[in-house]
């Protein structure tokens, strides 16, 4: 690299110190479990897509099978092809789980490798990557170990109480989680950073023209998405008695499970007991959607019923699509959003008060368009991802100064 006659300090712009006449980007490692579809996958090919390329040079590393997300990068929405083109991706196993395999190619990668930042996100990987990153130190390998907690069960998976002190720092996507790792498992404030999750406000945007008020064009009635993984923690069956309430005062209401997961045959059953005959058209099962903005642009309110949340990555896709949002105030929710603004808040496993809220927003369509701009203008002001990595890069530049001080 040619240095111009009065470089800017390196450590400012997140490089690392080759030789006095030498500079190369900080190599930063995002350690998945793998790289299927999921929000924090989604959260770490944007990261990549958008590290500034003069101070970091990403690289993907998976420690199982499943690449469906980096497979679908090129399509509408998602990160094009040419944004990853110069992103390494090591797959450190092939099989379908987490095994012995993968642990000791970790291992053997960090310890063969310059790693200058870690960054281990998911559950699996904030254990290994602090565990393997903290032995290679003695190898003479200086890895900058940052540890993520981005789910209302990470902390438990990822054994924070014991654990926390084999980071060097914290990264959490709320407010909330922060606090409950500082209150709950001892770890200093001072010690974890808050990056909220961005959204990408090209894609998911509000509907105009033709696709405006599809549904009052239609003749029908109102729409709730609830679109998220069939899984324990997003408590669907909540969302379905909700709706099995407002179905006796609004008939014509349709709500729709966009999702698949493990618990898909209980939950169809729950719904065949709720809705018997006829009723049982207004609720659809879709399956997981890739065009999650199309089906997002079809409804007219978001319903999330989580019983353990950090920051859901679609109650920001909604804002951003200019839909109202109905979900349980749990984890970071609440930061995103305003009760009585950009949505209502309910209490978790509290299906009366849910369906008090649907039905509020079935009745009022002036009240979901209000609530739906104020959505898409907060998202605009407060959560991109330009926003996103650019804190990440904050955070790197200081870490690694302050590594380099030591050092010294």
């Amino acid at each position: 690299m040619v240095l111009d006659p009065a470089p800017p300090n390196p450590l400012q712009l997140g490089m690392r110190v080759h030789h006095k006449s030498s500079l190369r980007p900080a190599r930063v490692v995002l350690l998945l479990q793998d790289l299927q579809v999921g929000g924090t996958q989604r959260q770490a090919l944007e990261l990549a897509a958008r590290l500034d390329r003069a101070r970091y040079a990403p690289e993907l590393w998976t420690m199982m099978a499943g690449q469906a997300m980096l497979a679908r990068s090129g399509v509408p929405g998602l990160p094009g092809l040419q944004h990853l083109a110069d992103v390494p991706v090591r797959q450190l196993s092939p099989l379908p789980f987490v095994g012995p395999d993968a642990v000791l190619r970790l291992g053997l990668e960090l310890a063969r490798r310059q790693v200058d930042v870690l960054l281990c996100l998911t559950a699996v990987p904030n254990i290994w990557g602090r565990v393997w990153g903290q032995m290679c130190r003695r190898l003479g390998r200086r890895p900058v170990i940052l540890g993520t907690c981005r789910g209302g069960g990470a902390p438990v998976r990822q054994h924070e109480r014991r654990l926390w002190a084999w980071a060097d720092h914290h990264l959490s996507n709320t407010h909330a989680m922060a606090r409950v790792l500082t209150r709950d498992y001892g770890v200093p404030a001072a010690h974890i950073s808050v990056i909220h999750n961005g959204v990408d406000t090209q894609r998911f945007r509000m509907a105009d023209g033709p696709d405006a008020d599809a549904n009052a064009d239609a003749g029908r009635g109102p729409v709730f998405v609830h679109l998220a993984r069939l899984v324990e923690d997003k408590d669907h069956a909540t969302s379905l008695r909700a709706f099995a309430s407002l179905l006796q005062m609004v008939p014509q209401a349709e709500l729709r499970l966009v999702g698949d997961g493990p618990r898909r045959a209980e939950l169809e059953t729950l719904a065949a007991c709720l809705f018997p005959g006829q009723l049982r058209s207004r609720v659809h099962f879709a399956g997981e959607r890739l065009d999650v903005d199309t089906v997002l642009r079809q409804a007219d309110a978001l319903v999330l019923s989580s019983i353990r949340e950090a920051m859901p990555n679609v109650i920001l896709e909604a804002m951003a699509t200019g839909l109202p949002v109905i979900a349980t105030d749990v984890g970071g929710v609440a930061e995103m959003v305003v009760q009585g603004e950009t949505g209502w808040l309910t209490p978790a496993e509290d299906a009366p008060a849910m369906a008090q809220a649907m039905l509020r927003l079935a009745r009022e369509p002036a009240l979901r368009k209000r609530m739906g701009r104020a959505g898409r203008a907060r998202v605009e002001a407060h959560f991109s991802f330009e926003a996103m990595a650019r804190g990440h890069e904050a955070v790197f530049a200081r870490l690694l100064a302050q590594r380099h001080g030591r050092a010294g």
